[in-house]
């Protein structure tokens, strides 16, 4: 399957822009978190490649006087089963960018969040039974919620669950992601 570049670059970008600029700036405050675990798709399009790993990077970028911040998230998944007797494989990308709103659950050190806004992505599929390949690119939305704990200032440790609706050439590509985060605060 080709590499498509593109996710990659403006991930980088963001990431490198973001946190520089929010860096420089006293009045905000950032955090970025690895997410390591599953997504589901739900479309029958992906047959037996419909669970996949994931990995991405979540990241917020909040002004100190107001209640929200700005959600820039980095998410890949796939699955690759092409040694095996039925061969297929499977990718997904997805940017999600929107707002994120945390509320502190009193001094327990628990945090809760949520957010929603738009997902743009890309997806690689490759089939023997049936035989199907393709891929593509598209725009959708995603809504997720989460949950962490805070272990110091700096680090944190949380769940992340998350729904994106993407449709990509007639294929549904978004689906149900759920991964454990560890997350580092500036």
């Amino acid at each position: 399957m080709k590499n498509d570049c593109l996710l990659q670059r403006t991930a980088l970008a963001v990431l490198i822009l973001g946190y520089s600029t929010v860096g420089m700036a006293q009045d905000w405050s950032s955090s970025i978190a690895l997410a390591l675990g599953q997504k589901q798709l739900k479309s029958r399009d992906w047959e037996q490649a419909d669970e996949q790993d994931s990995i991405g990077l979540i990241m917020d970028f909040q002004r100190n006087n107001l209640p929200f911040s700005i959600a820039v998230d980095v998410l890949a998944s796939g699955v690759d089963k092409s040694g095996s007797a039925d061969p297929y494989e499977g990718y997904t990308a997805e940017l999600h960018l929107g707002l994120r709103r945390s509320l502190a659950l009193g001094n327990s050190g628990f945090q809760v969040y949520g957010g929603a806004g738009m997902a743009l992505g890309h997806a690689e599929i490759e089939l023997t039974n049936p035989l199907r390949s393709g891929d593509g690119r598209g725009v959708g939305y995603w809504a997720g919620a989460g949950l962490r704990y805070e272990i110091s200032s700096r680090f944190s440790l949380g769940a992340d669950l998350r729904q994106s609706a993407i449709d990509i050439n007639g294929t549904a590509t978004g689906g149900r992601q759920f991964s454990f985060t560890f997350i580092y605060t500036l």
